[in-house]
């Protein structure tokens, strides 16, 4: 598993690391999201606009 450490001294784990960690906890992501996080990878987005499209689709799918 591959931990590190922050810039304000708190772990972070690779997203290997934390889909394996989910896989024992018997969460999976889906497809469609597995797509949309490569494409956040390939566009070059920021952190801050990773959440902010996730926070819009989340969103949109609650109906908000």
């Amino acid at each position: 598993m591959s931990l590190k450490r922050s810039k304000l001294s708190q772990f972070q784990l690779s997203e290997q690391a934390a889909l394996k960690m989910s896989a024992v906890e018997g969460i999976h992501m889906s497809p469609d999201n597995r797509k949309m996080f490569q494409g956040f990878r390939d566009s070059g987005l920021s952190p801050e606009e990773q959440r902010s499209n996730l926070l819009m689709k989340v969103k949109s799918e609650a109906g908000g």
